[in-house]
């Protein structure tokens, strides 16, 4: 599944959390993470590859 298939969350918050819920179909349940995202960049959960965005 290439990047432009997988959901894209816009966040408000510049560290976020990740368990796998909600990863479309291929929904991975793991261990909760947090992720902290710079400015202008997106970050990518290592276990789901859901992909968080920041929103200025």
């Amino acid at each position: 599944m290439s990047n432009h298939d997988k959901k894209i969350d816009i966040l408000e918050e510049q560290i976020v959390s990740c368990n796998g819920e909600g990863s479309d179909v291929d929904y991975t349940e793991h261990p909760e993470i947090y992720l902290t995202i710079k400015n202008g960049q997106e970050v990518v959960c290592p276990y789901c590859s859901k992909i968080f965005t920041y929103n200025i």
